[in-house]
């Protein structure tokens, strides 16, 4: 089957709603879809509609940001519910959830007390995300990022001196009170808990552990695939073909982790990490193509 199971919507950092998502998906021709994003839950019900209207097979999924204190790896993961249930999961990413929201909360406070600009407001912030015209319900539901602190501080004009979202980031968020809320699930943790609800766990973009170093990954091969097959033993379902930043570093990269991938009997999945029209030009959805072969134990 043609599939993309990795993108995002406007519930988390996406520029668009999941039925849209899923008539762009449509009228691609992929015939399997899933709704990752970032540690939320939220969008999965308008994505389910959508995808049952247009006839594709549609997935509820979540991409987690974790921590990894046992084998020291540094990406996200991806959950796959093809059954539907998801409650273990969203139990326990509910509380992640509610200290995002925090951090934009104190976010605003530092902003406020710092640049002494006193015009910011949650609200206003998730409606310059989301636009003013949708309902009041809707705003709980939203994922807030850093990265939509930063967006919103930028349109806003806050005098706040950054060069850019990755200085924002290093330099803002360093005060213990963010560093104690910016706590995140672990990695065993959710693989547990994924397979539980009777989901499938899967390693996204692996090269991203590697700052997509060709020579790195190579030299680092037999270690990291010694991880990836105890990882397997703990519940890991597979690894992600990633789109990357282009298609030719894509096509590079993900041939060396699908050949680890058959070397760690690790399934694969496919995924563009579609964002938005405005992401990088390589991200469009779909652009990574393969057989995926379903979720089979």
């Amino acid at each position: 089957m043609r599939a993309d199971l990795h993108f995002h919507s406007k519930y988390s950092d996406g520029f668009f709603w999941p039925d849209e998502l899923v008539n762009m998906a449509y009228k691609k021709g992929i015939e399997i879809v899933a709704l990752t994003d970032h540690d939320t839950f939220e969008g999965v019900s308008d994505f389910i509609k959508a995808t049952t209207e247009r006839n594709i097979i549609g997935i509820p999924a979540i991409e987690i940001d974790f921590i990894d204190n046992t084998f020291g790896f540094k990406s996200e993961l991806l959950g796959y519910f093809p059954e539907g249930d998801f409650e273990k999961t969203f139990e326990y990413i509910s509380q992640f959830q509610i200290l995002r929201r925090k951090i934009v909360d104190l976010s605003l406070q530092k902003a406020e007390a710092e640049f002494n600009f006193h015009d910011l407001d949650i609200v206003e912030l998730i409606e310059s995300k989301i636009g003013n015209n949708y309902p009041k319900f809707l705003h709980d539901k939203i994922s807030l990022t850093k990265p939509d602190v930063f967006n919103y501080f930028v349109n806003k004009k806050v005098p706040h001196k950054f060069l850019n979202y990755q200085d924002f980031k290093n330099n803002f968020f360093n005060d213990k009170e963010f560093v104690e809320l910016s706590f995140k699930p672990e990695f065993l943790n959710c693989i547990e808990l994924i397979n539980k609800d009777g989901g499938f766990a899967v390693l996204a973009h692996p090269a991203y552990q590697f700052k997509k170093d060709t020579d790195k990954i190579l030299t680092e091969y037999n270690q990291y695939k010694e991880k990836l097959k105890k990882a397997k033993k703990m519940g890991l379902w597979g690894i992600e073909m990633h789109s990357y930043e282009s298609i030719e570093e894509a096509d590079s990269l993900n041939a060396i982790f699908h050949k680890m991938a058959i070397e760690c009997d690790l399934n694969i999945t496919f995924g563009s990490d579609f964002h938005g029209e405005n992401s990088r030009n390589s991200r469009q959805l779909g652009c990574v193509n393969g057989n995926f072969q379903g979720f089979k134990r």
